[in-house]
C-alpha cells in the first residue's frame, strides 16, 4: 500500500534495512509453506493477531520495527486510535488475517511514522 518495492529505488539505509527484513521473513516463511502464522512469527510486534497479541505496544515500538496488525476494521481502528499516538519512531505495518476489506483512512496512510504498509489476505 505504501513504501518502495526495492532498495535500489531509494537511498535510505533504514528503509532498505526494513525492506530486507520483510523480504527475509518472506523468504524464511516461503521455504516451506507460506502462512500468516509464519509471517506473524517474524514480526517485532503483534496487535490483535490470531496467534498472539501484545498489550500496549505503542511505547515499545522502535525505529524500523515491523508491526503485524489484524486487518479487520475494528483492529485497525483500535491500533491507530490507541497505539499509533504512542509510537515515536518510523515503523512498517503488515496487515493480515482478514477476509473483509478495511480501507485505511487517509490520515493513517499519510502518517510520517509509517515507513511502509504491506497487506495480505485482504478482501
Amino acid at each position: 500500500v505504501k513504501g518502495h518495492s526495492s532498495c535500489a529505488a531509494i537511498n535510505d539505509p533504514l528503509c532498505c534495512r526494513t525492506l530486507r527484513r520483510c523480504e527475509a521473513a518472506l523468504a524464511r516463511a516461503s521455504s516451506d509453506i507460506l502462512s500468516t502464522h509464519r509471517m506473524v512469527a517474524h514480526c517485532d510486534w503483534r496487535f490483535h493477531t490470531r496467534q498472539k497479541s501484545e498489550a500496549s505496544i505503542g511505547e515499545r515500538v522502535r525505529e524500523g520495527d515491523v508491526v503485524c496488525v489484524r486487518g479487520t476494521p475494528s483492529s485497525l481502528s483500535l491500533f491507530f486510535e490507541a497505539e499509533l499516538p504512542l509510537i515515536r519512531y518510523e515503523f512498517t505495518v503488515v496487515t493480515l488475517q482478514a477476509d473483509e476489506t478495511a480501507a485505511p483512512a487517509s490520515q493513517w496512510l499519510d502518517d510520517p511514522r509509517i515507513r511502509a504498509w504491506h497487506a495480505w489476505n485482504v478482501g
